[in-house]
């Protein structure tokens, strides 16, 4: 898997991936709790924008269900 970085921030991927048109995306990024922190890649393998996100500085009240357990 090889992966471009193509925005960095979550203001800057929010206008990247809404360009696009990933309305999806978008909304999931955009109720993201305050704090964390998303960058968005392209996947040249399988030709799929993919973000990555980082909930390290949320507090763990508020972390997205998935990852508030671990």
């Amino acid at each position: 898997m090889q992966l471009i970085r193509v925005a960095t921030g979550k203001k800057k991927v929010l206008a990247f991936v809404k360009k696009l048109g990933y309305a999806d995306m978008y909304n999931h990024i955009y109720n993201l709790p305050r704090g964390s922190e998303c960058d968005l890649f392209f996947d040249v393998d399988d030709e799929r924008f993919k973000a990555i996100v980082d909930q390290n500085n949320v507090e763990r009240n508020k972390r997205d269900v998935c990852i508030r357990n671990h």
